[in-house]
């Protein structure tokens, strides 16, 4: 009967349920343990030799974050193994590596390899998981691919949580939601979907701005497409750009809002089909406005107002003309500027009383005596103004010193000041009243005292009276 050996091997990584020796029909060749068709040592196992697996020795743990203890590639025994205990980046002499917490450090006799703890694939097989369909091992709820793998396009996946991605994310195709929420506290950039209501969210965060004003939105909300400024909680918006309507409505609406600020527009603009602008101001009561500005402050435009609403004209911000729907009248308080202005009804009637453009009334000139002239008597003279023209008429007597035909000289104020910078701002004539031929004078500007200059010459040398005349102008 030939005798069947039976022997069951365990070694570290390796489990054989059970061998069956075949039966050994003659001697070995040589008889010894170890070598080709030898048999089994005398204790009925295999020689160490021809085992070609190191034995694993466990060290403790490694601190991946201070290198304790030290490790270098190139140092150690094959098979010491580590348990990394805190995770972080080391050089061992191939190049910076993260290593993770759970994870093993095993020395092959030149580098020091990370194995992982098993609750993620091996990075020896990269296969793919997504979702809870499993493909290599225990299903996944993440998607870990180290060496790009084929990826099974049949199989839809599911995230939950937020993810993160170290470089560009590149999408063919559109971004869809089904039941997710636009975020309340945004702390990045980013795009929110949300089914209920429909909303397309585009958040722009700005962490260098203030605390409520660092987020930035555009959003299609409400049949509009909306720019937004949100607050840091996300609970408060302002639209300051929104465009409403459709493609088969076409644009319904357009609003924009400013706020406190101001909007301004550089360069050309121009608006087609125009129809109306409605002007509301910010203050109860107050009146909107339309300035122009720049090097050409001229505007043209057809105005139109609703119900018993008036149109102001108003250039530099005093109101001068007021069109109604009855009546076209000067502005509360309007006073022309000056002799081209157009002079309103209610100026004219002030003007009455003195005046600047339309004026008269009645004054006592002072005379100053010059030699070779002497009064007696000065009446009372009267004056008229229109315009920067005062005329001025009146009587009094004048003696004249020396022989028949000499000639002497006076200065009589004036009723309405001006700076008189020439003598032909001032100009009259005149003659005696009662004994006509007896004496004559001329009236011009004298700029020392603003003064009219009268030269007088009497055939006489009597106190004779005249009729004085003369013009001149207000500057």
């Amino acid at each position: 009967m030939r005798k069947i050996a039976l022997a069951f091997l365990i070694l570290t990584g390796v489990s054989v349920a059970h061998a069956q020796i075949a039966p050994n029909p003659a001697p070995p060749l040589n008889g010894q343990p170890g070598q080709p068709a030898g048999p089994l040592t005398i204790t009925g196992r295999l020689p160490d030799s021809q085992l070609a697996i190191t034995a694993l020795q466990y060290k403790g743990a490694w601190n991946a974050a201070t290198n304790t203890p030290t490790l270098a590639n190139g140092t150690g025994v094959v098979g010491d193994m580590y348990a990394i205990s805190t995770s972080g980046s080391q050089n061992l002499g191939g190049g910076s590596v993260s290593y993770v917490a759970g994870n093993y450090l095993l020395y092959n006799g030149t580098v020091y390899e990370q194995i992982g703890s098993g609750t993620a694939p091996s990075p020896a097989n990269p296969s793919a998981q997504i979702g809870t369909s499993a493909i290599n091992g225990t299903a996944q709820t993440f998607m870990r691919s180290d060496a790009a793998p084929p990826i099974n396009l049949a199989i839809t996946p599911t995230w939950t949580g937020a993810h993160a991605f170290a470089s560009n994310v590149t999408v063919q195709g559109l971004l869809s939601s089904t039941n997710n929420t636009t975020p309340a506290g945004p702390t990045n950039s980013g795009v929110a979907l949300s089914a209920a209501p429909d909303v397309a969210d585009v958040l722009f965060f700005d962490a260098t701005q203030s605390v409520n004003n660092r987020t930035y939105e555009a959003i299609a909300f409400q049949g509009c497409q909306q720019f937004r400024f949100k607050n840091d909680a996300g609970s408060a918006a302002i639209p300051w750009l929104k465009g409403c309507g459709g493609q088969a409505a076409g644009v319904t609406g357009i609003t924009s809002n400013s706020g406190s600020g101001s909007w301004v527009h550089t360069g050309g603009f121009s608006v087609n089909n125009f129809n109306n602008i409605t002007l509301t101001p910010s203050i109860s009561g107050g009146t909107p406005t339309i300035s122009s500005a720049g090097g050409n402050a001229n505007v043209s435009l057809g105005l139109a107002t609703q119900g018993t609403g008036a149109i102001v004209l108003a250039p530099g911000g005093t109101g001068q003309l007021v069109v109604n729907a009855s009546d076209i009248q000067a502005a509360s308080g309007y006073t022309p500027a000056n002799a081209q202005s157009l002079a309103t009804k209610a100026y004219v009637d002030g003007a009455t009383g003195g005046g600047p453009v339309l004026a008269s009334g009645t004054y006592t000139p002072t005379v100053v005596y010059n030699s070779g002239a002497s009064s007696g008597f000065v009446g009372t003279f009267m004056y008229q103004r229109v315009g920067n023209v005062v005329t001025v008429t009146g009587t009094m007597s004048i003696a004249v010193a020396g022989a028949p035909g000499s000639s002497g000289n006076i200065r009589l104020s004036l009723p309405i000041a001006s700076n008189i910078g020439f003598s032909n701002q001032a100009v009259g004539f005149g003659t005696t009243t009662l004994q006509v031929g007896q004496g004559s004078f001329s009236v011009i500007g004298f700029s020392g005292d603003n003064s009219a200059s009268l030269t007088i010459w009497s055939a006489n040398t009597n106190s004779n009276s005249y009729g004085v005349t003369f013009s001149y102008t207000v500057q």
